[in-house]
């Protein structure tokens, strides 16, 4: 806009240095209600997926017991035994399905996690947008004021003229209507950057009195980098972006959760456990080992404390199952388990094979339709680099405009409020084709969302080729 400088016809844009940037804004933006969720689930996924990679707690058992013994041939008991058992589980592996929900829990943390990036992308995405917006309505408004001051220069001109006889009142009345036009143009220009402005500050928290000044913002590409056509040229379906949605990789986690089931169904043999037992007078101890629930118990059962004992009774068996009257010690040995019934099991498998060959093809309906989007946002791309070249001719020729304007005048050819015009046209010209590279940009960033980090991690907003 330094063109309309000249001469102090009208104001020079460019001299006044706007004191907030987008980088600025984008580093005070507040974080939505999604976000906000999002951040939870992700801190909750974590804490859920460190609880699944522990072992169960151990578990310690006390059971009080009270032993009376006596003979058949007295009703009076000879002996009371007050004692308790210990038992003490230890697990020492997780089990199957401890290793599939700690595996899922991972899978959680990973989807967690990539949803709350794109919360905070959409984020982002949503200030940049509000700042491209604010920014072309300030330029808009400039804009409008200099065809409202170039149409009260002509109005002046004409009313000059028509004083004196030269033009009929029409053309008058024409010129005058302009003006009124321009005017109430310039109105509504002002309305609509306030109400960007507006929304810009609801968005990033920051005030609206430090938003009237927007500095232009940067580009994600340099037109020159050729990664554009870079990205407009892979081939359908062979981009990455599309199989990294939240929606693509949820359904992929529900693809791998099915295929675990379908591998991992409940055994036939539901329990088993090896036991020995070890008793030496009253004293019993034991040891048992489940190798399906990873669990080791320890057990104890003490003499007890002995309430009456007229003499040594000769039928009392020992806790762990010996008899205790004939031998002073008695080792046990066991082994139980239990067997469910094949045809549960073989139903079970086929219903998760089919529930897993449903997920497949429901991650398939989604990935398709996530390349079809993704086809769309290039299309998108491409329509607004047609319009970039056709807001560059236009800027060319309004160039060409106000050179040769440039020229009559100085050859006393035209008059100044033409040159003015000329200006003003350019301007005009310029503003439509920064318009189409942001409209590129907001294509490209719906195409790509993560090229948002590095409008605010770089100093200029660009990446390098």
């Amino acid at each position: 806009m330094a063109l309309l400088g000249l001469a102090g016809i009208v104001p020079n844009l460019e001299a006044r240095e706007p004191p907030l940037t987008l980088s600025c804004v984008l580093s005070q933006g507040v974080a939505s209600a999604e976000t906000v969720e999002a951040e939870a689930q992700y801190a909750r996924a974590k804490l859920v997926a460190q609880r699944a990679q522990e072992l169960p707690d151990i578990s310690l058992t006390l059971s009080p017991l009270v032993k009376i013994q006596g003979d058949d041939d007295t009703s009076d008991p000879q002996k009371t035994q007050i004692t308790s058992s210990i038992g003490l589980n230890l697990p020492f592996a997780p089990t199957t399905e401890q290793t599939i929900r700690a595996e899922e829990a991972r899978d959680r943390v990973i989807l967690e996690r990539l949803r709350l990036e794109e919360s905070r992308q959409q984020d982002m995405l949503r200030l940049v947008t509000l700042y491209h917006d604010a920014y072309l309505a300030q330029v808009e408004r400039e804009i409008a004021s200099l065809e409202r001051d170039l149409a009260r220069r002509r109005l002046d001109i004409e009313q000059a003229r028509f004083e004196r006889g030269e033009i009929r009142f029409i053309d008058f009345e024409q010129v005058s209507t302009d003006y009124v036009e321009k005017e109430s143009s310039l109105l509504q220009a002002t309305r609509i950057q306030g109400e960007r402005i507006r929304e810009l500050s609801a968005g990033s928290g920051i005030p609206e009195e430090n938003l009237l000044l927007l500095q232009a913002p940067p580009l994600v590409y340099p037109g020159e980098s050729g990664i554009i056509e870079a990205l407009l040229g892979d081939t359908p379906g062979d981009s990455a972006a599309a199989a990294t949605t939240s929606t693509v990789v949820a359904q992929r986690v529900v693809v791998q959760a099915r295929e675990r089931e379908a591998r991992h169904l409940p055994p036939t043999t539901q329990f088993v456990q090896a036991r020995i037992g070890f008793d030496y007078q009253d004293h019993s101890a034991s040891v048992s080992l489940n190798p399906l629930s990873r669990v080791l118990g320890l057990g104890y059962t003490p003499a007890g404390l002995i309430m009456g004992d007229d003499e040594p009774s000769r039928g009392g068996r020992s806790s762990s199952g010996g008899s205790s009257s004939d031998y002073d010690w008695n080792l046990n040995l066991s082994v139980s388990f239990s067997l469910s019934l094949p045809r549960n099991t073989s139903y079970d498998r086929e219903i998760a094979e089919l529930s897993a060959e449903t997920a497949r093809l429901r991650l398939l309906e989604l990935e398709r339709a996530a390349r079809e989007k993704e086809e769309e946002r290039k299309d998108d791309v491409r329509q607004a680099l047609d319009l970039l070249k056709n807001s560059e001719l236009a800027l060319a020729r309004a160039q060409l405009n106000y050179e040769i304007a440039t020229a009559r005048e100085a050859a006393g050819r035209v008059i100044s409020a033409d040159v003015m015009a000329a200006g003003v046209a350019l301007e005009r010209a310029r503003l439509n084709r920064e318009r189409a590279q942001l409209q590129i940009d907001g294509s490209l960033l719906s195409l790509v969302p993560s090229l948002v980090f590095h409008l605010y991690n770089t100093p200029e907003g660009r990446i390098e080729p």
